[in-house]
C-alpha cells in the first residue's frame, strides 16, 4: 500500500493536505506547520518516503485498543529529527505533535489554521483496509510531498 500526503495549503502554524492511496484520493490531513528549526509540539515532519508499521505500545495504541480494538496504531519509521510520528484521530493543531491527523473535510478555522472534522470515521476506515494490506503480507509506505517553495522538499 502506497500513501501519498499532498500538501494542500499552510499558515504559520498549519498544514492542510490531502492522502491518497495507491494514487486515489482517499482523505484530508491537518498537521502542525513548517518551521526552519524544529519546535518540538509545532512542527511538521520533513518530505520524504518512511514505512508505516503497526505500532502496539504507547498512549494511542492503549486509547484506540481499549476504544476500537484495534490492534496497533499506524507508526512512521525514521523520521528525520522525529520520533514516534503516527497517523491518528484529530481535527485542529492542537491534537498533534509533528503526527498525520485524518479527516474527511478541511478548511480554515477562525484563527486562520487548517481544521478538520469527521476525523474518527475516516481512520477507523484507513486502519481496517491498513490492517487487511499487512494481513496479505503487504509493507505500507508514506510519501510525503511538500509544496516545491518548501525549502524543506
Amino acid at each position: 500500500m502506497i500513501l501519498t500526503l499532498k500538501e494542500i495549503g499552510s499558515t504559520p502554524n498549519s498544514t492542510g493536505s490531502q492522502l491518497l492511496m495507491d494514487g486515489k484520493p482517499f482523505c484530508f490531513v491537518v498537521e502542525d506547520g513548517y518551521r526552519s528549526k524544529k519546535i518540538k509540539h509545532e512542527t511538521r515532519i520533513p518530505a520524504g518516503r518512511y514505512r508505516v508499521v503497526p505500532r502496539k505500545e504507547g498512549k494511542f495504541f492503549y486509547k484506540y485498543s481499549n476504544q476500537f480494538g484495534h490492534a496497533f496504531v499506524p507508526h512512521l519509521l525514521d523520521v528525520p529529527g522525529f520520533e514516534f510520528i503516527l497517523i491518528h484521530i484529530g481535527n485542529t493543531i492542537k491534537d498533534t505533535s509533528g503526527c498525520i491527523l485524518v479527516n474527511r473535510f478541511l478548511g480554515l478555522g477562525t484563527d486562520n489554521n487548517y481544521i478538520g472534522s469527521d476525523s474518527s470515521s475516516v481512520y477507523k476506515l484507513l486502519y481496517s483496509l491498513m490492517r487487511a494490506a499487512l494481513e496479505r503480507g503487504e509493507e505500507i509506505w508514506i510519501e510525503v510531498n511538500r509544496n516545491p517553495t518548501d525549502p524543506t522538499t
